[in-house]
């Protein structure tokens, strides 16, 4: 379950990072409403949901303390309008930080089946 959790973010994560990227150049702020309650959506999962969900299961933490920095900065971001580059940045380094955790799982149960 936590790592569904995990992926699920991490799919949101890349999704924004996306279509970030896919905004023209010309463009110099972020503007989209609806795309910047998806970043401030993000944040509250990531408090709510996956940070609790994947915590127990790190060995080191700094990577992911890194992570929720960045998480919350893109949340801040969404306080005014900001520079898409800004946007750009920080999803990117939220991106390659999220592929960078290890997470360690506690072995599973074996069933032992007998045959009949």
């Amino acid at each position: 379950m936590p790592t569904a959790t995990f992926d699920a973010f991490k799919a949101e994560l890349s999704t924004l990072r996306d279509v970030v990227s896919s905004y023209p150049k010309t463009k110099k702020t972020l503007r989209d409403d609806a795309l910047r309650d998806r970043f401030r959506t993000l944040f509250r999962t990531w408090i709510s949901t996956v940070r609790p969900a994947i915590e127990p299961l790190l060995q080191s933490k700094r990577e992911f303390l890194k992570l929720g920095a960045e998480v919350e900065a893109l949340a801040n971001l969404t306080s005014k309008y900001k520079a898409i580059a800004d946007y750009r940045k920080r999803l990117n380094r939220a991106f390659q930080l999220s592929n960078g955790l290890d997470l360690y799982l506690p072995p599973s149960r074996a069933v032992i089946s007998t045959p009949s």
